[in-house]
């Protein structure tokens, strides 16, 4: 999340928690292409870290943030009346 908050490309080989939101970073499924695929994102920067996609990664980490995650976790246990 952290690398995420700073809007800039993220290359990173595959996470699951992330399949369903590969606009937000180049993941690649095999490691073996990792090089290929950082030397390919870092020959077109201006691509992978324009304004659009910097705004989409920020956008992400900040409603992902610790504090959006604790509150949704207070939330959930007043929903069920559970004590903290």
């Amino acid at each position: 999340m952290e690398y995420l908050s700073s809007g800039k490309v993220v290359v990173a080989t595959y996470t699951d928690e992330y399949k369903d939101k590969r606009y937000l970073l180049e993941m690649l499924d095999n490691s073996k292409d990792y090089i290929q695929k950082f030397d390919e994102v870092v020959n077109n920067l201006a691509f992978h870290n324009s304004k659009e996609k910097q705004a989409q990664r920020i956008h992400f980490a900040k409603e992902h943030s610790y504090e959006k995650q604790i509150l949704k976790i207070v939330e959930y246990l007043k929903r069920y009346n559970l004590k903290l």
